[in-house]
């Protein structure tokens, strides 16, 4: 039996981490992530992944590219510390990230091309309820929350020509 495995794009304005769909897919500019450890979901790692954490620390680690994209390499993301409430399948957190992880998954590929404006809307607000949860498991401060995510936003808008 296959680990499982997910996708992260190699260029990005963030970090861009997915199950590939068809599970058999073929996909180029990109690298496979294989779930080693047996005790984490690799659903909540997604979440995890995807998260304004994980880009905050990969923005540290990873080169950043002309107009503030991110180049994600298997060694950048090696470095990124992986909090141990990720394997606790019993926690609230680990639940919410769960639910929230297969929502996001189930919306962003209902459609065939672009998204309706609402469901964009959903999308952004499940986003941050991700966040929110990550922040709050990581035992971040208001004011650390704020300012990580401020140094997000303000990368992205720079990507982005804001």
């Amino acid at each position: 039996m296959k680990s499982p495995f997910l996708v992260a794009a190699e260029i990005g304005l963030r970090p861009t981490i997915c199950h590939p769909t068809p599970s058999n897919a073929s996909v180029i500019g990109n690298f496979w992530l294989f779930l080693q450890a047996e005790e984490y979901d690799i659903d909540v790692l997604m979440a995890y992944l995807n998260s304004t954490v994980a880009e905050w620390y990969l923005r540290q680690q990873s080169p950043l590219l002309s107009g503030g994209y991110i180049l994600l390499r298997e060694e950048n993301l090696a470095k990124l510390p992986v909090p141990r409430f990720l394997k606790d399948h019993k926690s609230f957190v680990f639940g919410e990230l769960k639910k929230l992880s297969t929502a996001l998954a189930e919306k962003s590929t209902m459609f065939g091309g672009p998204l309706p404006m609402s469901v964009r809307s959903d999308i952004l607000r499940m986003e941050e309820q991700v966040d929110s949860l990550i922040l709050q498991a990581a035992d971040l401060t208001s004011d650390q929350a704020m300012y990580l995510r401020s140094k997000v936003m303000a990368a992205r808008e720079v990507a982005v020509g804001r």
